[in-house]
């Protein structure tokens, strides 16, 4: 069973946060005519960087609530999420093979995802609970800030598991706007509002399932990796690169083995070997280069802790993933995420 725990809210103690899912946002202001510079201009901020203080996250909140022309705006804009709006968590999630694990794996992201709270999970019951703290903090923004963050997880939910997610019933401590009727259509459970705390509460039975890893969004996302690595990892061969993109086509690719990717390029695993040796590389070197390049992206751009970003890199123990990550990059992982030292040699 997944523990209970309790998602201190990052953003706030560490003042600097990222512009994840803010994308969504800007595009559905777009199509009521709000531009991104009139949104930033409301804000008071001068551009919309990849890092942000958590004022400026709120304030952008503030900026799009005060500039929206229409009431449902918020829940609209969830609707549009795309996992590629959430960088290396996008692709933590992504690769995660169950719900449980992504709801570890998201202990920060559902802060980046819009909540500006702290949220909390717990198990009870066969229901899986999620619970915002302080929602009285911040103010009218409230229901503006619970509608698109709800939204938002409702919509990568149901696109990783490939059904819509099992939401059981939610609470909101705030009036019944005028557009509660698309709360209900959206999240297909029973709302309640004017409520004494703020939940969502689902199956749990749900936790366990596999994820649908053939959907758009995360074929999208892996797409990107895949031109982030080839950008930054120097020159390869066409028949490397094809080597590469078929690793991370597997989604699970630090466990994927040499016979699964030559069966998926349609060779034999001989032929496959043989064009390797050609090359000039082994099929451990190619797979250590992308477990490198995907732990340098989780230790700069998320907060997963090394024992995570073990895991999703293939390592059971931790400390043979430090000695590999050592012999890759001439650092520590703790090096890496303070920013000491290049993560190359």
């Amino acid at each position: 069973m997944l523990p209970t725990f309790d998602m201190q809210n990052q953003l706030e103690s560490k003042g600097v946060v990222k512009a994840y899912g803010l994308p969504a946002l800007i595009a559905e202001l777009a199509e009521e005519g709000i531009s991104q510079d009139q949104i930033l201009r409301e804000a008071g901020l001068s551009a919309l960087s990849d890092d942000l203080q958590f004022h400026e996250r709120t304030a952008l909140f503030r900026a799009a609530q005060a500039l929206s022309r229409r009431p449902q705006t918020a829940l609209l804009a969830g609707q549009r999420q795309r996992i590629s709006y959430y960088g290396a968590y996008g692709y933590a999630l992504a690769t995660c093979r169950t719900m449980r694990e992504a709801v570890g794996t998201g202990r920060a992201f559902l802060h980046l995802s819009g909540t500006l709270l702290r949220i909390s999970f717990r198990e009870e019951n066969g229901e899986g609970v999620w619970l915002s703290h302080q929602p009285d903090s911040l103010g009218p923004l409230l229901p503006f800030v619970a509608e698109y963050w709800r939204s938002s997880l409702n919509t990568l939910f149901s696109t990783f598991l490939g059904s819509r997610f099992p939401s059981i019933s939610m609470t909101f401590p705030y009036k019944a706007p005028r557009h509660a009727s698309l709360y209900r259509e959206i999240f297909r459970c029973p709302i309640n509002f004017d409520a004494d705390v703020m939940e969502w509460r689902f199956d749990a039975a749900v936790l366990d399932q596999p994820y649908n890893h053939a959907d758009p969004f995360t074929v999208e996302l892996c797409e990107h990796y895949y031109n982030q690595f080839f950008k930054h990892s120097g020159s390869h061969s066409k028949f490397e690169r094809e080597v590469l993109r078929t690793c991370l086509d597997q989604r699970h690719f630090p466990k994927v083995d040499a016979g699964t990717v030559s069966r998926a390029m349609s060779m034999s695993l001989r032929t496959f070997y043989r064009r390797l040796k050609q090359e000039g590389v082994s099929f451990q070197g190619l797979i250590d280069r992308l477990r490198c390049s995907v732990a340098i992206e989780y230790l700069r751009n998320t907060q997963l802790t090394v024992d995570e970003i073990s895991s999703k890199c293939g390592y059971q123990d931790v400390a043979n993933f430090r000695k590999a990550f050592k012999r890759w990059t001439g650092n520590t992982p703790s090096s890496i995420r303070g920013g000491q030292r290049s993560a190359t040699r």
